[in-house]
């Protein structure tokens, strides 16, 4: 039994739940034949406890939390697929403490334990032995396609639309033409462009081109003519303002597309056709990215930043050398909201480069970044910049500098992030692949943990001598 704020009395029964309303002897009863929404998991209820307007409810089907303003109710169980949510699909008990975590006592489960100051960022891992579960470990690249479910890249698990709803996995079989291929390509990069085809980059096996409603797709390879690509190593995928597609490669530099899917240009340090172009840096590509007004930026390993007019031809390189960059190897790049150009590193932390002033300014270790190794940067809706790093996931706010981490307590999976593999989301979920499966969050959801910590005397000492 229990009283809400609006001295309503709640009851919990093995046949549902009953709230009397303060002043009246009618009962409104909530069960699992109850209207959508509004309807228990199970009508056996072992215990109540409010936490505000919310009614915690421990049933013998889950945890229900019933919304008192709405009627409406959110229900948890388990969930094989979730390393965070209950391990036990009996209720038997829930306690709140005076810092405000839940304990929940369960059948054949133990203790189960929920601080709801604990920003938990949802975790995918791979599972051969799940048909709708995530194939490989190595989650490298992600796309989002016109319906909001999320194209996963791998390495040995070739590709995957995420269902973000139901967390269930569909899995694309694609084979490449090259009678040495192995069964599984090897994804690298991905990117949809605005036909709503996805381009796929990848390892040994160059471009694909695929139409995700009929399954049918294309195979662009290495060859000896002007208009093949020069390299099957695909690293990176962009498209510019005209629609033509941008292909980094591991070495021979970049390809260039025609929205006809056919190759017009090769920036390239081995010219051998018209269409090659001399590429005066180095060729290992890593990103690519077209900023507002139209300049091509390329992330090189080892060869610093680079930036592109496309209309005249000229390169200007961004090395340790010229300039502030802290590293000459570059992972990954974006353009802020702002037009600020960010490009994190191996090794140097995050440069900032402002265009205004032609200047880089850095964001490292000393700054407050757990780790000075930057894979993925991604803006969200809010204008925060989130990095993923050899250490943890961190949000930088380039208006006062302050840097948030957030690491495996959070559920963040491990300390290996994928070069380049970061996307955020219509929805504006923001997603980060690793060695390890894939993280991924709504920064909206985020919370500050407003409750003061309890301080607690273990030892007192004078003279550093302890006093009992």
């Amino acid at each position: 039994i229990a009283e809400d704020r609006q001295g309503n009395i709640w009851i919990g029964t093995l046949n549902g739940l009953s709230m009397q309303k303060q002043g009246s002897n009618d009962f409104i009863t909530y069960t699992q034949h109850s209207t959508p929404g509004k309807a228990l998991s199970n009508n056996a209820i072992n215990s109540i406890e409010f936490d505000g307007d919310n009614l915690w409810i421990g049933t013998g089907g889950g945890l229900n939390i019933l919304d008192t303003r709405t009627g409406t109710i959110a229900k948890y169980g388990l969930d094989y697929r979730n390393l965070y949510s209950l391990n036990s699909p009996s209720i038997r008990f829930v306690c709140v403490d005076n810092q405000g975590i839940y304990w929940l006592g369960t059948f054949g489960g133990g203790v189960n334990r929920y601080d709801k100051n604990l920003n938990v960022f949802n975790q995918v891992r791979s599972n051969v032995f799940d048909n709708k579960g995530l194939k490989a470990t190595f989650v490298t690249s992600f796309a989002e396609d016109k319906t909001g479910q999320i194209f996963v890249g791998t390495e040995g698990g070739g590709l995957s639309l995420f269902n973000p709803k139901t967390r269930l996995f569909h899995h694309f079989d694609i084979r490449s033409r090259r009678k040495d291929a192995e069964n599984h390509i090897t994804v690298l990069a991905l990117k949809t462009n605005r036909s709503h085809q996805l381009m796929i980059g990848t390892f040994s096996e160059g471009l694909f081109i695929i139409d995700p409603a009929s399954g049918n797709y294309q195979q662009l390879i290495k060859g000896d003519k002007g208009q093949d690509l020069n390299s099957n190593d695909v690293f990176c995928i962009e498209e510019d303002s005209k629609g033509n597609i941008w292909l980094g490669t591991n070495g021979q530099g970049i390809n260039v597309l025609n929205p006809k899917n056919e190759v017009i240009t090769r920036y390239t340090p081995n010219p051998k056709h018209p269409n090659d172009i001399p590429l005066p840096l180095n060729a290992y590509i890593r990103n690519i990215k077209e900023d507002r007004e139209g300049t091509i930026w390329i992330a090189t390993y080892g060869g610093g930043l680079a930036r592109l007019q496309p209309l005249t031809g000229k390169f200007t390189i961004y090395n340790t050398t010229n300039s502030k960059l802290p590293n000459d190897k570059v992972l990954s790049i974006h353009e802020d909201s702002h037009g600020n150009i960010w490009a994190g590193t191996f090794g140097g932390g995050i440069a900032l480069f402002d265009k205004r002033i032609n200047q880089f300014s850095i964001f490292s270790e000393k700054d407050g970044l757990p780790n000075n190794t930057v894979y993925g940067i991604v803006e969200d809706q809010k204008g925060l910049i989130w990095v993923s790093t050899n250490k943890a996931i961190s949000s930088i706010d380039l208006n006062t500098r302050k840097i948030n981490s957030y690491d495996y307590h959070n559920g963040v999976q491990n300390n290996n992030f994928i070069p380049g593999s970061g996307m955020r989301s219509s929805s504006g979920e923001i997603f980060f692949g690793s060695f390890e499966g894939f993280n991924y969050f709504n920064p909206a959801y985020l919370k500050k943990n407003n409750t003061p910590p309890v301080a607690l005397i273990t030892d007192l000492r004078i003279a550093n001598h302890s006093v009992t």
